[in-house]
């Protein structure tokens, strides 16, 4: 007991064992002192640490690279992430130097930066990012192909001599005898119809590539005996025959082959996807079209009218609902020529004859291009007599529209092809 109380007493007497012990224990504590770290040895990746005397002791200071760990770099929380007043925010991600992606709701409401494409309020109207597809850019080159195109079609029909507009002599050319319809192709959903027919869409077999099949019964079509495109034939399947000679224009739908029944026969074309025709298209787009894009539309119609007049052909059936055109792209494809027929040869037939026939024609496109631009067909003004436009439009496309409609003179499809409107750019 005597031991266990003097190792706890604070004093003692010198030369007591207790004494000893307390200068021992006294010594101990200062050397501890003593030895103790700097606050630069002890401070590795901005935090303090305790050493043992043992491993203190003669251990050089390093001086190194400060590293910060996760608790001293800067790393933003909800409580300290900077926002900043106005439509922007700054986002966590962008404090620390990354990228955010956002769902489509927030880029919605997020206002465009500067550099980028056209916001939806300086698109024109009846023309949206959707209907252009990749864009005003690729839309713009387009424009520039057709023009060049036009152009190029003007000059050639300048020339004093013919050579230029011969027709190729085709190969001679039959239905397919050897294997039945049903055999090659797929035949799926109803698309359309008409007084000579029904469409179906349709896959081939062997590549899937989509396909349309006309369907016509043999008692509504028209045949015609031309021994150079192989004999007597439906009037449709020879027509589009003769446009799809090399080259072909690709404006015009795309003839593949024809299968002749007992009954019926069927016409396998090309069919562009994603596409509408031209009415529906219009009707989705707010019931008409910018005049930037009824332009591409004239233009690439102007083109596929001068491939047929060059061929011989005569459509006879030019409205809205016979033209095709591909959402994406806006490039247009002529279809239906169950009322065309062949252009004679000028020197039996009379002027007058020619006159009529023309003039039909540009009345067909003028009223499908007035109905594109400005919803409605045309009217004149009963006190003016002059052409009611229900929509803003520029000067350029109401002396177009003027000129179309002159009960004196009427334009050529040189002399549209060649006016100022088609010309303009937005």
């Amino acid at each position: 007991m005597a031991a266990k109380t003097g190792k706890m007493l604070p004093f003692a007497f010198k030369g007591s064992p207790n004494f000893t012990q307390l200068v021992n224990v006294t010594q101990t504590k200062s050397n501890m002192e003593i030895k103790k770290p700097s606050v630069l040895e002890s401070r590795v990746r901005g935090m303090k640490r305790s050493r043992s005397p043992s491993k203190d002791e003669g251990r050089p200071v390093k001086r190194g690279r400060r590293t910060l760990n996760s608790q001293s770099r800067i790393r933003p929380t909800a409580s300290t992430t900077k926002t900043q007043k106005g439509p922007f925010k700054v986002s966590e991600s962008r404090v620390s130097g990354k990228k955010r992606s956002r769902s489509p709701d927030e880029d919605e409401e997020r206002p465009g930066k500067r550099g980028r494409s056209k916001s939806p309020a300086a698109v024109p109207s009846g023309h949206n990012d959707s209907a252009a597809g990749s864009g005003t850019g690729d839309t713009g080159k387009f424009r520039s192909q057709l023009l060049y195109e036009i152009s190029q079609q003007l000059l050639q029909r300048e020339m004093p001599s013919e050579a230029g507009r011969s027709t190729p002599s085709p190969k001679p050319t039959s239905s397919n005898p050897k294997e039945r319809l049903e055999d090659l192709y797929f035949k799926g959903a109803l698309i359309g119809s008409g007084a000579f027919g029904n469409v179906y869409a349709g896959i081939r077999k062997k590549d899937g590539l989509p396909v349309a099949i006309k369907e016509v019964l043999n008692d509504n079509g028209e045949e015609v005996d031309i021994p150079a495109l192989g004999g007597k034939m439906p009037k449709e399947v020879a027509l589009m025959m003769q446009l799809s000679i090399p080259p072909a224009c690709p404006y015009i739908v795309e003839f593949i082959e024809w299968f002749d029944g007992p009954e019926s026969h069927s016409i396998v074309m090309e069919r562009p996807e994603p596409c509408q025709d031209l009415h529906h298209y219009s009707i989705v787009c707010g019931g008409s079209l910018s005049e930037e894009v009824a332009q591409l539309v004239l233009l690439q119609l102007l083109l596929a009218l001068c491939h047929c007049e060059d061929r011989g052909v005569r459509h006879g059936d030019i409205w809205n609902k016979n033209l095709l055109i591909q959402t994406e792209s806006l490039r247009v494809k002529l279809i239906d020529f169950g009322c065309g027929s062949f252009r004679k040869d000028p020197k039996y037939l009379g002027a007058a004859q020619l006159d009529v026939d023309v003039m039909f024609t540009i009345r067909c496109i003028s009223s499908m291009l007035f109905h594109l631009v400005c919803g409605t067909l045309p009217v004149r003004s009963r006190e003016t007599g002059s052409l009611d436009f229900p929509r803003a439009v520029s000067e350029e496309f109401k002396d177009l529209m003027d000129r179309c409609f002159s009960r004196i003179n009427y334009l050529t499809l040189e002399e549209i092809a060649s006016h100022p409107w088609l010309q303009k750019s937005w």
